[in-house]
């Protein structure tokens, strides 16, 4: 059974497409991510789905009610924790689950004004207030973007709890970890067009097989003329390429820590990652 159905939708803003005919089945209790680098019209079909924003063209049917955590949200900066929370239960009609407010570690913090909460306080807030009337549908938009370690740990928990109660979850992110711990089955939306839809291992399988290989030295490199390797990222001097052919790459890396006189300090192969066949699909022509 599908609990949120989008048909065709199609969105302008005037000259400048955003999304072209986006078609996609969410299934009930599935946990469902949604990726696309920035501009690739992620929040604006989650707004749409949401009823925040209309389309110009299609629909989107949701089956069952629905909670929401916005990508940036707000409340007014001298409302107090607990005065939101009163007016979210009087809107709602509902009691307020005191369970809860210890389980997101609301209780804590429910006589500070919302200005002076940390960012991690203000999402587990907005999760909080999203899933106050224990909605059969939680839509999150990056819920843990910017937040520090055991903010998403917290967040992660709430999720897991979540996902195991059956709960259909709808998430945007660009945290790959948290896309391949929670996800049943991802899209990656690219210019506004669904580039792909399946499983995460799907996503990894059915694509041209390659190699990540991790390379550190003890100095910065210059990597504008290489030809063989495709450069990924770089961390604290440990730089991971992509390649199809490993011998071609250690060969053409080694070339280049020579004629840079920089030392080569470790070499590590590791697997195909979701990232990499992200990077790939979101670059591609």
């Amino acid at each position: 059974m599908d609990a949120i159905i989008i048909e065709n939708i199609k969105k302008s803003y005037g000259n400048k497409e955003v999304l072209n005919d986006v078609s996609l089945k969410i299934k009930k209790g599935e946990v469902f991510g949604l990726l696309g680098v920035n501009g690739a019209g992620k929040t604006t079909l989650l707004e749409i789905i949401e009823g925040i924003r209309c389309c110009d063209n299609g629909s989107a049917q949701i089956y069952g009610t629905v909670g929401v955590q916005l990508q940036s949200s707000t409340l007014q900066d001298y409302i107090k924790v607990k005065e939101a929370i009163n007016l979210f239960a009087l809107w709602k009609k509902t009691e307020i689950n005191k369970s809860d407010l210890i389980k997101f570690d609301i209780k804590e913090i429910e006589n500070q004004y919302y200005k002076n909460l940390s960012t991690g306080q203000k999402r587990r807030l907005h999760l909080f207030l999203a899933l106050f009337t224990n909605p059969d549908i939680i839509i999150l938009d990056e819920p843990t973007a910017g937040l520090d370690v055991m903010s998403r740990v917290l967040l992660h928990k709430q999720i897991s709890e979540l996902k195991s109660k059956g709960k259909t979850i709808l998430i945007a992110s660009h945290d790959m970890d948290e896309i391949k711990q929670f996800c049943d089955r991802i899209a990656i939306i690219k210019s506004g067009s669904v580039a792909f839809v399946g499983t995460c291992d799907e996503l990894v399988l059915n694509t041209v097989q390659s190699y990540l290989i991790e390379f550190t030295f003890d100095n910065k490199v210059d990597l504008d003329n290489l030809k063989i390797c495709k450069y990924v990222k770089e961390t604290n001097q440990t730089y991971t390429f992509e390649c199809y052919n490993i011998s071609q790459c250690l060969n053409e890396i080694s070339l280049l820590a020579i004629n840079s006189n920089i030392n080569i300090t470790n070499i590590n192969l590791i697997k195909d990652s979701l990232e990499v066949r992200f990077v790939d699909i979101a670059n591609r022509g």
